[in-house]
């Protein structure tokens, strides 16, 4: 798979995502019969840190705020109640050393929260605690 990529299965539901079609962040760079793979333009570091915070009810709620903000620059929680902490200025990545597959040393000092672009699982830890589920999909912690 192309580094930065974002895949569609042509399978199911595939057409309701046509939308990644006018994302300006995305270029369609492959479509074979069973899927498209886009390049996102605007990739963010595996960690980075922010110091905004938003919880949204759900995935619609979710996609909604994406055309109205920069999702990269805040957490966004869905399916939580945390209230808002808007700052679009506080946001950094983080420069860190991979030691492993499943070991990171974050070399920088970071904002409020960390925010780690690996699949989301609970036995991931920073400093023995356990993640919280950010963008429904990665791990973050305050």
């Amino acid at each position: 798979m192309l580094k930065h990529s974002l895949p569609l299965t042509k399978e199911a539901d595939y057409k309701k995502y046509f939308f990644l079609f006018n994302q300006s962040d995305l270029e369609l760079v492959m479509e074979t019969e069973n899927f498209y793979v886009f390049k996102n333009k605007d990739y963010v570091s595996r960690i980075f840190s922010t110091s905004s915070k938003i919880c949204v009810k759900d995935m619609s709620e979710f996609l909604e705020l994406s055309k109205r903000i920069d999702i990269r620059k805040t957490l966004i929680i869905v399916n939580g109640s945390c209230g808002k902490e808007i700052n679009q200025e506080g946001f950094k990545e983080l420069k860190y050393r991979k030691v492993s597959p499943v070991k990171y040393v974050i070399k920088d000092k970071p904002l409020k929260y960390i925010i780690l672009a690996e699949e989301y699982h609970r036995s991931w830890r920073l400093s023995g605690e356990e993640p919280i589920k950010a963008y429904n999909a990665v791990n973050t912690w305050k």
